[in-house]
């Protein structure tokens, strides 16, 4: 029986998960054709501990906080390139209802961590309103375009990447080993994102793609910010910022509107009084799932057939834990969390 494995997709979900099967020196090879309209170029790599209008703890946080600090810090020494920045998030809180509800969270022991203060940041940054702000801590950014860029290059170097758009109906199943393009493999994951919507093999999921529109703008302010005000401001390594998010759950397109890059240098003038200098523009399909949580685990009739899906508009949090969660499932028999498990789709 073959002992090489082959991963569907190498945006965040099929880097992670390669990266936990090199460490274990397990032989794999990706097939991936590129990364276009994917969500993970597209994503900010906000790791935001305290979310929604109600000011809720992300769920897990604290484990998939210690994950990802060391999975990230890992693969920048693999790689050699700086990823990962530890940064305070900023909210504008716009009412006297909003400043007492995030204050009413600050009693919780759970919350005290990330209580960064609640001022107004224009005293720092004369350009932001003069409406209070909480700052939140242990929030991180990560630059998962360059990270998975990077790690592609090596999967190229070490002769482990297929260049080319996967076809599922190439896969010759096997009752203890699949074969595809004339290569066996011992098991296959699927790590290919929205694109499972259309497989056949995964028609059980409901898989609730979102599309996400980012830009990458250049702002007369100063440099380093993370701020949430409807949308985010998040400041780049080069000095210049990414801005973007929401979700539209019916549209599928890979491109950019100009009815988003309209709405976006509005919102900077309404804001920050300042019109933006657009320098690029990404869109992406998230794969979403209705928990908003993961898929792990096995096909329901092969043996031999995984999927690790669904992270989301939270990848950057959730991708560490959970990618090695799913290389121990697969290469230990480890039990699966019941809320992740694909099962519970069935």
């Amino acid at each position: 029986m073959p002992s090489k494995y082959l991963i569907i997709g190498q945006g965040l979900a099929g880097t992670l998960l390669s990266f936990f099967l090199r460490k274990e020196g397990i032989e794999h090879d990706i097939i991936d054709k590129g990364h276009v309209g994917s969500a993970t170029m597209a994503a900010a790599g906000i790791v935001n501990p305290i979310t929604g209008r109600y000011f809720t703890k992300s769920w897990m946080f604290d484990t998939l906080l210690s994950a990802l600090d060391s999975c990230y810090t890992e693969l920048s020494e693999l790689l050699d390139i700086s990823i990962l920045e530890e940064k305070t998030i900023y909210r504008r809180l716009g009412s006297p209802l909003a400043e007492n509800q995030w204050s009413s969270r600050l009693v919780h022991e759970e919350y005290k961590a990330h209580d960064g203060g609640m001022s107004q940041i224009n005293e720092i940054e004369p350009a932001f309103d003069n409406e209070y702000y909480a700052g939140i801590k242990n929030g991180r950014k990560v630059n998962i375009a360059l990270l998975v860029s990077t790690y592609r290059k090596l999967l190229k170097r070490e002769g482990c990447l297929i260049e080319s758009t996967f076809d599922s109906s190439d896969v010759d199943f096997q009752s203890d080993y699949i074969r595809y393009n004339d290569e066996s493999y011992q098991a296959v994951i699927y790590c290919n994102g929205a694109a499972i919507e259309h497989d056949s093999l995964w028609s059980s999921i409901p898989m609730r793609p979102a599309q996400g529109q980012s830009l990458q703008v250049s702002l007369d302010i100063s440099p380093g910010w993370i701020v949430k005000n409807k949308y985010f401001l998040a400041g780049n390594p080069d000095g210049t910022y990414w801005t973007g998010g929401g979700y539209h759950w019916k549209e599928r397109s890979t491109q950019v509107s100009e009815t988003f890059i309209e709405e976006q240098k509005k919102w900077l003038n309404q804001w920050l009084g300042k019109w933006p200098t657009i320098l690029d523009k990404r869109a992406g399909i998230r794969p979403c799932t209705p928990d908003r949580k993961p898929i792990l685990g096995k096909h329901k009739q092969y043996d031999n057939i995984y999927i690790f899906n669904g992270l989301g508009t939270k990848g950057t949090s959730l991708g560490p834990h959970f990618a090695r969660i799913m290389a121990n499932v697969i290469l230990k028999g480890k039990p699966i969390p019941e809320e992740v498990d694909v099962l519970r789709f069935y």
